[in-house]
């Protein structure tokens, strides 16, 4: 009997090591595009997130500084106010909250505490502002009675002016009217856009701020400060890379405050 015997072929060790590098080389490329792809889509939309933040804030700016009843009042990173008109990190300034509201009883001047009736739908808090337009006051609230309707006010000074609520000629009651405005401020501090609203909480409004004093006041033709004017706003943002800025958005903004809506003098 004769036996027949088949041979099996196999890779040798030569083909199989380029088998594997050429494996290796196809993987790298594959990953290196997709990881190129995954960065560049990662950096594309931090960037729209931070021109999208900046934009919703501006606009909520604009909005605002529309409706300030008072001068503004710049501010630096922390919070603390600052004199001057060069650049600043951020701007405080006052809106209306409610009003008109009647003067219950006669107030000396001298001291801190004035009685209004504030309805029954309206709680005075800390840090508002009470204006008395006709005579001439103009001062923060540092707390109130608690309850509703007629509430006592201490004030942060002594008032300034007496308060009448009749007419010593005639003997007549006198209507004499408050309001009552709320402080609110923008300032940018760390690369971040915070917002201090009308209830005192503070929010990140914008993130990627590459402008770290954004805030001016407008000039007047001849170059003096216009102070019926509302701050220009230079704001930028951008998304830092290994060693550049990717700037999203560069936006300017400018305003002025109608003369028919400041209540106030002081900030």
């Amino acid at each position: 009997m004769r036996l027949l015997s088949r041979t099996r072929s196999a890779f040798t060790l030569a083909e199989t090591m380029v088998v594997c590098g050429l494996t290796v080389i196809a993987g790298g490329m594959a990953f290196i595009v997709l990881n190129t792809g995954l960065t560049l889509f990662a950096k594309n939309t931090a960037v729209n997130v931070a021109h999208q933040e900046a934009r919703m804030a501006m606009l909520k700016m604009e909005q605002e500084l529309h409706s300030a009843v008072a001068p503004l009042q710049f501010i630096d990173e922390d919070g603390s106010t600052v004199s001057g008109n060069a650049p600043a990190a951020g701007v405080q300034f006052r809106l209306f909250s409610a009003g008109p509201f009647k003067v219950a009883s006669d107030a000396a001047a001298g001291q801190k505490n004035i009685t209004v009736d504030l309805g029954t739908n309206f709680q005075a808090k800390a840090g508002q502002r009470l204006i008395i337009q006709s005579h001439e006051i103009e001062l923060d609230i540092v707390s109130n009675s608690v309850g509703s309707g007629i509430q006592t006010l201490t004030l942060e000074k002594n008032l300034p002016n007496a308060v009448k609520t009749k007419d010593p000629a005639l003997d007549t009651e006198k209507n004499v009217y408050a309001l009552i405005l709320d402080r609110v401020s923008y300032r940018v501090k760390d690369g971040e856009l915070k917002y201090r609203g009308r209830d005192g909480a503070e929010v990140v409004m914008a993130r990627d701020i590459t402008s770290d004093k954004p805030f001016t006041r407008s000039k007047k033709g001849s170059g003096n400060a216009n102070e019926n004017a509302i701050a220009a706003i230079n704001l930028s943002t951008g998304k830092k890379g290994n060693k550049k800025k990717y700037k999203s958005a560069n936006m300017f903004l400018t305003a002025e405050i109608p003369a028919r809506a400041t209540l106030c003098t002081e900030p």
